[in-house]
């Protein structure tokens, strides 16, 4: 029996973020994004992987192109799209968020069985996960006046969809500085502790003390064209 639930990771390939952001070690912190979700995926069971981006696609996930002008018109089609395969509940995640776990992604399947959408703050203002139920939310309204890449992008999901459930807050990676922001965190993984020290991260002390601040602050609750074809 098909999966009526699917991760989508929305990202460039490893290479490219790395690049595009200037980190060091280039795309190692990336790839390591993208494998953990892939593991994170597999330990929930009867949940797909599809790879939105220019891949390659992690170990068991199904590859879907973007598609679109901008970033909101890309990750509108790719909702759609996985709508259009027959999921009914779908979670996408970028790939510049090391710390994503089956934690957490079990925690937004769970608030999508009470809420028709489900939100991952990120410590600037965005977002590390968008969850929506298909059918009961429509894209337009939730995405409407979103001014995506910016910091207003969370309370402008939240003014769209005020019951949506609210999930941790988790660090994501825009620029260098970032590393130690990840870095400080409590309770980090040891691999990938052991990997930003050898990226040796710089002090950000302004973000990781905001980032610690949403963290107390924050509870968790638990004309188109035709769809693009999943490649296995």
């Amino acid at each position: 029996m098909k999966a009526s639930r699917c991760v989508v990771l929305f990202s460039r390939s490893s290479l490219n973020e790395g690049t595009l952001k200037g980190m060091p070690g280039r795309g190692r912190l990336f790839e390591f994004s993208g494998r953990r979700v892939a593991e994170a995926v597999r330990a929930l069971g009867r949940v797909d992987l599809i790879l939105a981006g220019d891949g390659p696609a992690p170990q068991g996930a199904r590859l879907l192109p973007q598609r679109g002008h901008g970033f909101g018109e890309r990750l509108k089609n790719a909702f759609e799209d996985a709508r259009a395969a027959g999921y009914t509940e779908i979670v996408t995640v970028p790939g510049d968020v090391p710390g994503i776990s089956a934690a957490h992604l079990g925690a937004a399947f769970r608030a999508l069985e009470a809420h028709d959408a489900v939100l991952g703050p990120s410590v600037d203002g965005g977002v590390w996960l968008i969850g929506i139920r298909a059918g009961t939310l429509a894209l337009s309204s939730l995405f409407q006046g979103v001014r995506w890449l910016t910091a207003s992008v969370l309370s402008s999901l939240v003014r769209n969809a005020p019951d949506a459930a609210l999930l941790a807050v988790l660090c994501d990676l825009d620029r260098p500085s970032d590393l130690a922001t990840l870095a400080a965190e409590p309770g980090l993984d040891p691999i990938l502790a052991a990997l930003l020290r050898s990226l040796r991260p710089v002090p950000a002390p302004a973000k990781r003390a905001r980032c610690a601040m949403l963290r107390r602050s924050r509870s968790v609750a638990p004309s188109r064209a035709p769809p693009a074809r999943l490649a296995a």
